[in-house]
């Protein structure tokens, strides 16, 4: 008798805890801080920019383009807005990218060419999510 009500006494206590923990979980998506997102948002603009101003014309048909934060430092464009968010140290040159995908990439008229930028920032303390 007094083993079968430590039973249900324990099997009650192993439905608490069940219930309570699976109720947590971790963000596999964190939402950027606001310095994570004009860090992203400041990456996607010269990008753009770069991409408008020295590729675009150049390239017809073309469709996941890579440009790297050292090709937009070298050919003379400011990028004293893309630093470590946390420490304020400029990200990584050589591993930091964006990649301009064409939304319509079989279109020859470069002029008509829509475009998405993807980032791939990798800082001391952050990573493009």
């Amino acid at each position: 008798m007094l083993i079968k009500k430590h039973l249900k006494i324990l099997g009650i206590l192993l439905v608490v805890i069940l219930i309570t923990a699976c109720g947590k979980t971790e963000d596999k998506n964190p939402k950027p801080t606001n310095e994570e997102a004009k860090l992203e948002a400041a990456m996607k603009s010269i990008a753009s920019k770069f991409y408008d101003e020295k590729i675009r014309a150049k390239v017809i048909g073309m469709d996941n383009q890579i440009i790297y934060l050292k090709d937009i430092e070298e050919n003379g464009y400011d990028i004293s807005k893309i630093i470590d968010p946390k420490d304020g140290t400029t990200c990584d040159k050589e591993k930091s990218y964006a990649v301009v995908k064409a939304e319509n990439p079989s279109e020859i008229d470069y002029d008509k060419i829509k475009y998405t930028v993807e980032n791939h920032l990798v800082c001391a303390n952050y990573s493009s999510p």
